[in-house]
Order: structure tokens, then C-alpha cells, then sequence
């Protein structure tokens, strides 16, 4: 998952496949695309958290992964590197930070709030009947990716983490 995941972010960044999803997504609530693509939007404390769904094709139950935009971005920034992973055979699910795109809520700086809505994404994503429970992961990049090392540390059923670009030492990157 880990070697998937470094390689895949590398050779993905911008692919023009994700602006024809994101304009489908803004009339459809799925998308067939090799994979399915679908809104996976869901309430925290009675606010409105965007998500987006990536499922591979055919049955079975795939290994999971959580994906976390950094700052300013959104789960459609997503759409190449959740495309990628689902059409290897992975399950993932991309949620926007609270307060950037249609996530509601006040931006927190990887604080409670964020942390709370982010644990409710894993946690419902990993009851999907096609995700393996057992085999979770969570990728991150920039803020996403401070969010995810924490994350990482404090969910007992994470498995595998890749954390791109992120400050874990406040006091040395802000003293």
C-alpha cells in the first residue's frame, strides 16, 4: 500500500480526466469511469462534510483508504489519486477538511473538529460491505497530512500511512 501510494501521487498530480469527473459529479451522484465515483457526503454534529467515494470494479472486499486534501484543497482535488488507487484494487474515500469547499464547520488547524470529522469518515467508510475492515490505510498531504500522522496514532485499525509534506514538529518549523 505504502510503495502504491508514494508512486502513484508522483505520476498523477494533474490528470485531465478529473475536471470531466468533477463537472459529471456536479450534476450526478456517481460517476462509471473503469471505477465507480460517487458523492459520499455525510453529517458531523449536524454539519454538512463533502466527500467522495472511489470503488474498484467487481466484487469482493478491498483493502480501504482514508485520503485528506491539505489546506484550501478538497476531496475532487483527489479524483486522479482516488481513480488510481481504486482501478488497483483499492477502496478509498476522500473528505474535505471542515470550512474549505462544501464542508461545513470553522477550519481548526488539525484541531478537534477536523480530527472528529475525519474519524467519522474512516469510521463509516471502513463499514462499507466491499472495504476489508481489517486492512485500512490513511493518506495525507500538507495539513491533510498532519491530519492524517495524527490520526494515525490514535486509531488502533490504521495499517498503512503516507504523510506528504506536513509540519509534525510545531515548535522547530514555528519557533
Amino acid at each position: 500500500l505504502l510503495s502504491l501510494l508514494l508512486f502513484t501521487t508522483r505520476v498523477i498530480v494533474a490528470q485531465p480526466g478529473s475536471a470531466r469527473i468533477r463537472d459529471a459529479l456536479a450534476t450526478q451522484n456517481c460517476v462509471d469511469d473503469v471505477v465507480k465515483i460517487c458523492k459520499y457526503d455525510y453529517i458531523s454534529d449536524g454539519l454538512s462534510i463533502e466527500a467522495l467515494l472511489f470503488r474498484p470494479a467487481g466484487d469482493g472486499r478491498f483493502p480501504g483508504v482514508l485520503l485528506i486534501p491539505g489546506y484550501q484543497r478538497t476531496a475532487l482535488d483527489l479524483i486522479s489519486l482516488g481513480s488510481a488507487l481504486a482501478r488497483s484494487g483499492f477502496a478509498a474515500v476522500a473528505v474535505t477538511q471542515p470550512s474549505f469547499g462544501k464542508s461545513q464547520g470553522k477550519a481548526d488547524y488539525v484541531g478537534p473538529l477536523t480530527l472528529k470529522v475525519l474519524t467519522e469518515g474512516f469510521r463509516k467508510f471502513k463499514k462499507e460491505s466491499y472495504v476489508d475492515a481489517d486492512r485500512m490505510g490513511i493518506y495525507g498531504f500538507s495539513r491533510g497530512g498532519m491530519a492524517a500522522s495524527l490520526l494515525a496514532v490514535r486509531l488502533d485499525d490504521v495499517r498503512a500511512a503516507v504523510f506528504g509534506a506536513g509540519i509534525y514538529d510545531f515548535q522547530k518549523a514555528h519557533d
